[in-house]
């Protein structure tokens, strides 16, 4: 009898064998060009959504410390630069209260007041002390730093400054002689 058909291709079935040798196999696993793609395209979004993530991540705490640095460097120009107001203006009857006082001359930070050398000499240490103080508090009130109080013939008695404190700086004190046996 002659060749058997096959009923679903409607061809002989001696023809549509193929040896396995002969017989080219569908492409079941990835070739290596497919998986370098494969690999460089996950590689690729991956490193795209760490950035992102690295991103996002890393800029809530730069916004945080650029806010931080804005508030430190107002505040410190606030309270450390000097003040950009200028203090009051002092004269003779802003230290009404100290009759000692004949004369100031104010040139800010500094204000010098003038008193009588002969004044000041008939004042105990401990009143010439409270003269000074009392002088720097109007002085500072009005914004100044330091007071410096001086004879008519322009002898520095004292001195009152906003770091140092009160200085007597005349009469000197005399040095002590001692004698040793």
């Amino acid at each position: 009898m002659g060749q058997q058909i096959d009923p679903y291709h409607n061809e002989p079935a001696t023809e549509s064998y193929r040896a396995p040798a002969d017989r080219r196999e569908p492409e079941t696993a990835p070739t290596n060009e497919v998986l370098g793609d494969l690999s460089r395209t996950v590689d690729r979004c991956s490193a795209e959504e760490a950035d992102t993530i690295k991103q996002k991540g890393l800029m809530r705490p730069m916004v945080w410390t650029m806010m931080l640095l804005v508030v430190l460097l107002g505040g410190w120009t606030f309270l450390v630069q000097e003040p950009a107001l200028q203090p009051e203006p002092l004269d003779l009857s802003s230290f009404r209260t100290l009759p000692e006082i004949l004369q100031v001359d104010v040139t800010p930070p500094d204000v010098m007041a003038h008193i009588s050398l002969n004044r000041w000499m008939k004042l105990r240490p401990e009143s010439q002390i409270q003269l000074v103080e009392n002088a720097s508090r109007i002085a500072l009130a009005a914004g100044y730093d330091s007071v410096t109080l001086s004879s008519t013939d322009g002898t520095v008695l004292a001195r009152w400054r906003r770091t140092d404190g009160v200085e007597t700086l005349y009469p000197k004190p005399e040095s002590v002689n001692v004698h040793l046996p």
